[in-house]
């Protein structure tokens, strides 16, 4: 078993939102990464990283992936392997790729190569190897995510609830407003694409023009960075000001009468005071 160094836990370095990442770690958005200081393999980086409270890095977002690149320019290994089922691909979380950066013809599978590592190419891209081959390995201290999301509410980097019922784009408002959280807020490819994986019915987001008509925005103030309206959308058929998910194919938007009856999703902001160390 590599013997990396383990800091103490009385020394403390950049905090997350109030709560400290251990020494010798670093702090990106809610979570704190080690880079580890010796090769081994995939399953002996696993079994440090679980050792030190945390896991091999699962890397769930664009911004995510560029940050690693600024730990390491190194072969690292990450949490992702196929070794339960060929082909199927898994985060150590249990949970499936919502994005991918596969280097070129890869995954190979050249010789049940199971386990993934980080590349050394300017994009960081991904590789499958054999999982007894020694790299360097990143560890990823994230928050508990059954003590993070409320019972029901499905976490990715978010807390997300999808109602039971249907209601008006207003009355769905209130409801996630009285549970503390609002109506989804979409700002990333990759929530965009987990949403499709949430529900495929037609689902009220929390972006409208009631404010004024042709300028959207999110339910927190901001404009939209991204757009995935569906075809000849928004259209404003009749006072359609607020929009929805669905119908129209599982990632496109559509504008609609805000009196009309959908489900809803609400979208509990992460709190990253709730990261600490077990």
């Amino acid at each position: 078993m590599p013997r990396d160094y383990r800091p103490p836990p009385s020394r403390i370095s950049p905090h997350v939102h109030g709560k400290p990442c251990l020494a010798g770690w670093r702090n990106f958005s809610c979570s704190c990464y080690l880079l580890s200081e010796s090769s081994a393999s995939w399953d002996a980086a696993r079994k440090d990283c679980r050792d030190r409270g945390a896991d091999l890095v699962v890397i769930d977002s664009a911004e995510e992936q560029t940050f690693l690149s600024t730990i390491t320019t190194n072969e690292t290994w990450i949490g992702l392997n196929d070794k339960e089922q060929e082909g199927t691909w898994k985060w150590v979380d249990g949970t499936p790729l919502t994005l991918t950066y596969w280097g070129i013809s890869q995954p190979n599978n050249g010789g049940e190569q199971d386990c993934v590592y980080v590349t050394t190419d300017k994009g960081r891209f991904w590789n499958d190897y054999w999982c007894s081959t020694s790299h360097q390995w990143i560890c990823e201290n994230t928050p508990n995510h059954n003590k993070t999301c409320p019972v029901g509410w499905r976490f990715n980097h978010s807390c997300y609830l999808v109602s039971n019922s249907s209601a008006s784009w207003d009355a769905a408002r209130k409801d996630c407003r009285d549970r503390g959280a609002d109506l989804v807020v979409i700002n990333s490819p990759e929530e965009q694409n987990f949403l499709s994986m949430v529900t495929t019915e037609v689902v009220w987001i929390g972006l409208n023009d009631k404010e004024q008509e042709g300028t959207w925005k999110w339910v927190d103030g901001t404009p939209p960075t991204l757009m995935h309206w569906a075809w000849s959308q928004p259209d404003d058929g009749g006072d359609e000001d607020c929009a929805c998910v669905g119908r129209h194919g599982k990632n496109s938007w559509m504008d609609f009468p805000c009196s009309t009856s959908f489900q809803w999703i609400c979208e509990k902001t992460l709190n990253c005071s709730m990261v600490y160390w077990q």
